[in-house]
């Protein structure tokens, strides 16, 4: 049996309430979706949700570990018996999605108060954005993948710290002590 990994069902029920909430619940809207929550969390209280790490692509962020796990269509085996994948084609694109299908509702005791008011607060602002028009500009107005991809291009990891603005909760100084703190907690799994 595997252990319980709190960041582990944090992520597998945020996917399972996009998935439940959102139209379109793609790879690429859930994953800027997980982005936008990651991103505008550590902005305001010095924390990430999932603890996944971002890079970029050409069609936004990208959570790569998680991605690994998914990308020949299989869910990884502790979420099999939550969550499905169909493949789906956009009409737009060369690239394969996924449809994320929920097996169960979402369960959400895992999370803080103030991580389910962003989860609700990003699926109504979101729900019938198509998955390429979804903006990480209306919580996070430094546009961090954005800003990495031009600055640094492709498959480049996205810095927390780039989520911090003059609307953070947060001072500069108490996020970059925060990714120090998450760096350790990294190195001890």
């Amino acid at each position: 049996m595997t252990p319980y990994n709190v960041d582990r069902e944090k992520l597998l029920n945020a996917i399972l309430f996009f998935t439940q909430k959102v139209k379109y619940p793609v790879t690429t809207k859930i994953f800027k979706l997980l982005f936008v929550l990651d991103f505008f969390h550590f902005k305001q209280y010095g924390q990430t949700v999932t603890n996944l790490n971002y890079y970029t692509l050409g069609s936004g962020p990208v959570p790569s570990d998680f991605l690994d796990e998914i990308k020949s269509g299989t869910v990884p085996e502790d979420f099999q018996n939550d969550l499905a994948l169909a493949p789906f084609q956009p009409v737009s694109m060369n690239a394969q999605e996924f449809e994320f299908q929920a097996k169960r509702p979402a369960t959400l005791g895992a999370f803080s108060q103030r991580e389910k008011k962003i989860l609700d607060e990003l699926a109504h602002a979101f729900e019938d954005a198509s998955p390429h028009m979804l903006s990480e500009t209306a919580f996070l107005k430094n546009r961090p993948w954005k800003k990495t991809l031009e600055e640094k291009g492709e498959g480049k990891l996205i810095d927390y710290i780039l989520a911090i603005d003059n609307e953070a909760r947060i001072t500069r100084e108490h996020a970059e002590e925060a990714l120090k703190e998450r760096a350790g907690r990294k190195l001890l799994k």
